[in-house]
């Protein structure tokens, strides 16, 4: 009795692994039909997606958050706090849907970085007016975004940060001709 105990809790420990990705799936495949000699039940995975669809669908909505607050024409601090929360917000959101291996997090994380981005493109456009500061600072944070991305070996992110610079460099070309 003793000895099917500790098979049960070596194989649900194997499909935990299989599960959280700490094998590869065929080494975890080996083993569980090794211990179940052959006999793998296979469980159906459960699927959440409606609910992932949802939080991929309010997080993309956190991009409006700074556009939001312009539209509000709110004084110079409370547009910065309602922007910051936005921000902080879209951290959160970044952070949970790295808690929930099944999730992409790259998405979140671009989310986040553009919430960012928007923020301080507005923040420039409308308090400073300033679009040699605006280019400047647009060039440092997809700059930034790079680096991270190559630091993370995350190719979404790289891939973004490159789109970001490019429309930046055309549309400061256009602006000075």
């Amino acid at each position: 009795m003793e000895e099917e105990n500790k098979k049960d809790i070596i194989i649900d420990e194997i499909k935990h692994w299989k599960a959280s990705k700490l094998l590869p799936e065929h080494y975890c495949d080996f083993l569980l039909a090794l211990y179940t000699e052959g006999d793998v039940k296979e469980e159906k995975e459960k699927t959440s997606t409606p609910f992932h669809l949802i939080l991929y669908f309010l997080n993309s909505l956190l991009l409006f958050g700074p556009f939001i607050v312009l539209l509000m024409n709110l004084s110079g601090v409370m547009s910065l706090i309602s922007m910051s929360i936005a921000i902080l917000l879209s951290y959160g959101t970044y952070k949970y849907i790295q808690t929930i291996p099944k999730l992409q997090h790259s998405f979140s994380y671009i989310i986040f970085l553009y919430t960012i981005l928007l923020a301080t493109v507005l923040y420039i456009n409308t308090y400073l007016h300033n679009n040699l500061l605006l280019f400047l600072m647009v060039t440092l944070q997809a700059t930034s975004w790079w680096f991270l991305a190559k630091k993370k070996n995350d190719k979404y992110v790289k891939l973004v940060a490159v789109i970001t610079l490019l429309i930046t460099l055309v549309i400061f070309i256009i602006y000075i001709i």
